[in-house]
């Protein structure tokens, strides 16, 4: 089978294209969004002899192609595309119809979630509202940051979910999961997360840090460090940002120093 191949140049994708390759499937593709291709994915390409799509080369190249898959990748992926392809497979870092949209990793935390997980769904004309092939999951680790856990996000729990729906391909088994009608079940009510609403929850008032107690701002600090991102901070009277640390975190910086 003629695959294409959706990431981002963040997402180590060497385990990925062995699976595919391990298969059987041939890589017709590989694109990395607006992301200028670099040092190790560059070099990654050019070992297995991988083309390197732009988005806009992506309406025009699928004609031959049977699945695309969706690994890391963050941008919308038209109809036009997703249509063309017999599966157009995404894998979304966090539990659906739960947790949809932008880094819905922060919100579990926030809700004391005990588990998090992958959810391999096909693409539909809307972020994360396809119907769900499965969910590979893992127990929450709230000693780790949340960077720490988005890397074992991708790089262990994602390449699991990758491999079965691989197989379940390969041996014609494919099966999905309506999100309509689980989300009636669902806290929430399956909330979409936006970017917007992300960048709003970094930003804490001194009247938030005298209310929470210290538990909870940890978590949140922890939830929130993503670096090269920006964390959880107090924006001061004169535009100035304070940007919070707590102490394990910190000490694991000073080690590196």
């Amino acid at each position: 089978m003629q695959v294409i191949l959706l990431t981002d140049c963040r997402i180590k994708l060497e385990k990925v294209i062995a699976i595919l390759l391990e298969n059987g499937f041939k890589i017709a593709g590989v694109c990395f969004g607006d992301c200028k291709v670099l040092g190790t994915q560059k070099v990654l390409c050019e070992k297995y002899n991988l083309r390197i799509l732009e988005r806009r080369e992506l309406f025009f190249c699928c004609s031959s192609v049977d699945v695309i898959f969706s690994y890391g990748y963050t941008y919308y992926i038209p109809k036009e595309v997703f249509s063309s392809v017999q599966y157009c497979i995404n894998f979304h870092p966090g539990l659906l119809p739960n947790y949809k949209g932008c880094y819905t990793l922060y919100y579990g935390m926030m809700r004391n979630e005990k588990e998090w997980g992958v959810s391999a769904h096909f693409v539909n004309e809307k972020f994360d509202e396809g119907e769900i092939i499965l969910i590979e999951k893992f127990a929450l680790d709230y000693e780790k940051t949340g960077k720490e856990i988005a890397q074992y996000t991708w790089e262990e729990v994602g390449i699991r979910a990758f491999r079965k729906v691989v197989s379940l391909i390969k041996s014609n088994a494919l099966t999905e999961i309506s999100q309509k009608a689980s989300i009636a079940h669902v806290r929430g009510g399956g909330a979409y997360y936006s970017r917007a609403q992300l960048i709003g929850e970094k930003l804490i008032s001194i009247k938030e840090l005298e209310s929470l107690g210290s538990k909870e701002i940890i978590k949140r600090i922890r939830a929130m460090w993503f670096p090269p991102h920006d964390g959880l901070h107090l924006e001061l009277k004169d535009g100035e940002e304070l940007f919070l640390v707590d102490k394990k975190t910190w000490d694991t910086i000073k080690s590196k120093i």
